[in-house]
């Protein structure tokens, strides 16, 4: 079952908390976006940033997808993932952000001809720079995204992996010379999450924390299966719903634990976008939800993560799931 079938908004009412790795500009009201400085880059983020994968009615929808764009917009979203190699997205999303100069472009590096490849982004986007650019731990690709920014043309440059190893060869072989990481963080697949009162966050985290990056957490809802997973076990509409929003929860959680500065989900409705956004507009975990989370993480690990056999490719992230480490 797809999110968006079951997507429902909580109404919570709850204080203002600001996480150990986020620094709010404004106080959340009922409808304020916050933001956070990711980390060296100075960049200011909103906390809810706009995933780049899409589901199939998206992308051969077009308009219903810009509409999508907009509504994330207006609402303070302002940091937009685009990938290009699987989802042909750079000359639909070119055109949805081309009066939002303000937005901050995140892409992938899909070539080793680097150059090449930046200047046609920086046509295509119309912008002087590329925000945020991105690569695997793939030193020709990084080397020459470093030379883009040593230009001007590439504002920052990170890498995005799914093996906690490759983070740590990559920050030891280039250290200051990244500026942000993108890694799998929900409150399931949580190995960034301090687990004791020392912060002794996992390698690559300590690492991060030294040299200051930017950090972004993304699959934050393991790309779906957790909803579905949530939904199979009878939290939305079932016998264990007690009347919460999970995923807005899980957005929650995310931005609580101090370990990333803005969650980046993707989002293929704007029921999803609402949904998602009440996590922002509503910072603290209730009680409850501290509880509702905390059993479906328990059930995660009894169930020894199977829900990721839906889509073997995923099965990676089994090595990011941390269960206990529930620190909020």
């Amino acid at each position: 079952m797809k999110r968006r079938e079951f997507v429902k908004t909580a109404v919570l009412s709850t204080a203002a908390v600001s996480a150990g790795c986020s620094e709010n500009s404004t106080q959340p009201t009922s409808e304020t976006m916050t933001y956070s400085i990711l980390g060296k880059t100075g960049m200011k983020v909103s906390k809810l940033s706009f995933g780049s994968h899409l589901s199939k009615e998206n992308m051969a929808d077009p308009v219903g997808r810009d509409r999508q764009i907009q509504f994330g917009i207006e609402k303070g979203i302002n940091l937009f993932d685009i990938y290009e190699h699987t989802y042909k997205q750079f000359e639909p999303m070119s055109k949805s952000l081309a009066n939002h100069p303000e937005t901050l472009i995140s892409l992938y590096m899909g070539s080793t001809e680097v150059e090449q490849y930046v200047d046609d982004a920086l046509k295509l986007f119309g912008r002087d720079s590329i925000d945020l650019f991105r690569a695997m731990y793939e030193p020709a690709k990084l080397d020459g995204l470093i030379k883009m920014r040593e230009k001007g043309k590439v504002r920052a440059v990170g890498i995005a992996h799914h093996w906690e190893e490759e983070f740590v060869k990559a920050i030891n072989q280039y250290g200051d010379n990244l500026d942000y990481l993108m890694f799998p963080y929900n409150f399931v697949h949580n190995k960034a999450t301090p687990n004791d009162k020392q912060n002794s966050y996992s390698a690559f985290m300590r690492l991060a924390k030294k040299h200051n990056y930017g950090l972004i957490g993304m699959k934050p809802f393991c790309n779906e299966m957790l909803v579905d997973f949530i939904k199979e076990n009878g939290y939305v509409g079932g016998q264990k719903d007690r009347g919460i929003s999970v995923p807005a929860a899980a957005i929650r959680y995310a931005l609580s634990t101090g370990a990333i500065h803005t969650s980046l989900p993707a989002m293929n409705s704007i029921g999803e976008i609402s949904e998602n956004l009440q996590g922002i507009y509503q910072p603290v975990l209730t009680e409850l939800e501290k509880e509702v989370l905390e059993e479906i993480d328990m059930l995660a690990m009894g169930n020894k993560w199977a829900y990721l056999d839906k889509k073997p490719y995923y099965k990676w992230l089994a090595n990011w799931a941390q269960p206990g480490v529930f620190s909020v």
